[in-house]
């Protein structure tokens, strides 16, 4: 049985998974809003397994159980006005699939060399801090990157988040714009997220997703965490090549699909 979460340290103990999409972005919500139950709510199984995390009108599951899996999806009506919801550990049979991925283990990249010196590896490629939250918006939405995306709730999180050192986001810019972005929208004490990565069409095979992804990993592992993210099936070998490997799935629903 669900039963909503009024201790932070028993959502912790989902919170701090490793490596894990919903426990990430669970992590973000403590962070950004702790146990306000105007922008993020949260519920734990009885059973101890099972969690949910509603934040934005999304949705963020954790089932350790086909039990857990059945009462959360049945739980999901009942909640109304939901966008798309996300699931972790048992995964429904409805949904898209996506990949998350981590760093590999056995990498023969040098990440030391990396962080001190990384214009070796990306000649020619300048990364700055995004520190023009609006521009960004206006970047993205022009790409169709925030369809859904309310400016003001959005700028306010986001900004929140960048002050008080739980995102950070950086840019290559050509001209007067940006070209690509990709930014760190969550972390844990062990993880942190990297996402919403996005190169102009104009802009891509230049290789600006690749440095900003090394820039953003770097930036994670000298804070002691380790670099992931979700992607889609199409995505998988081009990351692959770049030193992650595949560590499990997530899906991703839509509202019409529960």
């Amino acid at each position: 049985m669900l039963k909503l979460a009024v201790s932070p340290e028993a959502l912790r103990r989902w919170a701090e998974r490793p490596a894990d999409f919903c426990a990430l972005r669970m992590a973000s919500a403590l962070d950004t809003y702790g146990l306000d139950g105007r922008y993020a709510l949260y519920w734990l199984r009885r059973e101890g397994d099972g969690a949910f995390c509603r934040v934005s009108g999304r949705g963020f599951a954790l089932a350790d159980t086909p039990p857990a899996l059945a009462e959360l999806l049945s739980f999901l009506p009942v909640l109304g006005g939901m966008g798309e919801v996300f699931f972790s550990g048992c995964l429904p049979a409805q949904g898209e699939r996506l990949w998350m991925m981590r760093r590999k283990e056995n990498t023969n990249c040098n990440i030391q060399d990396e962080l001190s010196n990384f214009a070796a590896f990306s000649p020619g490629i300048e990364i700055t801090d995004c520190d023009n939250l609006t521009e960004l918006y206006q970047f993205l939405c022009r790409h169709g990157q925030l369809p859904d995306a309310d400016y003001g709730q959005w700028l306010c999180d986001l900004s929140h988040r960048v002050r008080h050192g739980l995102a950070a986001l950086w840019q290559v810019r050509r001209g007067e714009e940006p070209a690509a972005v990709m930014g760190v929208y969550a972390r844990n004490s062990g993880s942190g997220l990297l996402g919403s990565g996005f190169t102009a069409p104009q802009w891509r095979g230049r290789g600006y997703a690749g440095a900003l992804l090394r820039y953003g990993s770097g930036w994670l592992l000298r804070r002691g965490k380790e670099p992931c993210f979700a992607c889609e099936e199409a995505l998988r070998p081009y990351y692959e090549q770049r030193g992650f490997a595949a560590a499990g799935q997530i899906a991703r629903l839509t509202p019409q699909e529960f």
